[in-house]
């Protein structure tokens, strides 16, 4: 490379270096969760100075990986391509990192100083945690599995126990191929919240049939796709399940037989729903949802998908609700 080259290189490394700086520093204010990602995944990255920092991304621009594994296995007698494939590995763990804190950056409110209650969440990210995540994510070749993982440690960070460790486990066996399928599933999907954050139920409904006649053919999911998520544990074995949706029954005490129905929403589309029975609410049951019920795990993930815009599926939605007597209506 020459002179002119390694000046220009320089400069926009510098220029990248100080848009990353102005980026962390506040989240480090912030999160002190993010403190420890970097620590733990990065080896201290963001605490080795400027220059440290520049040299070690200029290393990544330059991919002079080859040149520097075979000087550490000249001094430590250690294989070359163990060499090169342990700091392969930390090169995606370490460009991660720098990702997930751009996007916390971004996308939520870094400003003010961390409570008390928020740094003791912050500090029970087990370290046994960020090592899942390290062991999963640094052998991910494909682009939108490692946006996922980005996104789950960026979550992770803002709010603590988000993401368990099998969730990883299971996304760090998903292909690319998969990982697009389950983002049409999540776009599908119905999941029964009371609050927008506990999620007691979460679905592919079935409709005008079943899951296992290709009721959902034009909609992208077959049979042998929701076949392949389910062996990714992404959903349940049994695609005939149902849950009640819409006006639930809950008793008015412990002591007492007597029921009040009581509305729970629903998410379709990431907005709110509620199904309104269209004849004597009082009369009314819930409507049973039939279809595959998601894993724990794939709950987790449908934090992160960005859900595809689907009004034609929301349209059919809406009308098998109809047909059963519920009104589709946004809530509140």
């Amino acid at each position: 490379m020459s002179s002119d080259s390694d000046e220009d290189a320089d400069t926009s490394l510098l220029g990248e270096l100080s848009e990353l700086g102005s980026a962390i520093t506040p989240i480090l204010r912030r999160l002190s969760g993010a403190r420890r990602a970097i620590e733990f995944l990065t080896d201290g990255l963001a605490g080795t100075g400027a220059k440290a920092l520049k040299s070690r991304f200029h290393r990544y621009r330059t991919n002079d990986l080859v040149t520097e594994a075979r000087q550490v296995a000249d001094a430590t007698g250690l294989p070359v391509p163990v060499i090169f494939d342990k700091l392969v590995r930390q090169r995606r763990i370490d460009e991660l990192t720098m990702d997930a804190l751009r996007h916390i950056s971004k996308h939520a409110d870094v400003q003010g100083n961390e409570t008390a209650e928020a740094a003791e969440d912050q500090e029970n990210i087990a370290d046994s945690w960020f090592q899942t995540l390290y062991d999963e994510a640094s052998i991910v070749n494909e682009e939108n599995v490692r946006e996922a993982f980005m996104r789950i440690l960026a979550g992770e960070i803002q709010a603590p126990g988000s993401f368990s460790t099998r969730t990883m486990r299971v996304l760090g066996a998903v292909n690319q191929s998969t990982a697009k399928r389950f983002r049409r599933a999540a776009s599908v999907s119905v999941q029964l919240t009371p609050d927008g954050k506990h999620v007691l139920d979460a679905r592919i409904p079935a409709i005008n049939g079943t899951l296992g006649q290709n009721c959902l053919s034009e909609d992208g999911l077959l049979y042998d796709v929701l076949i392949d998520m389910t062996e990714s544990g992404l959903l349940h074995p049994d695609y005939n399940c149902q849950h009640p949706y819409g006006p639930l029954g809950l008793p008015f005490s412990a002591q007492s037989p007597q029921q009040h129905l009581v509305q729970v929403p629903f998410v379709h589309q990431s907005a709110k729903w509620q199904l309104i029975p269209k004849a004597n609410s009082k009369e009314s049951k819930p409507m049973k949802v039939k279809g595959a019920k998601l894993t724990s795990c794939g709950v987790e993930l449908l934090k992160i998908v960005d859900i595809e815009d689907l009004p034609n599926f929301t349209a059919k939605l809406s009308n098998h609700f109809e047909q059963s007597g519920y009104q589709m209506s946004r809530a509140q």
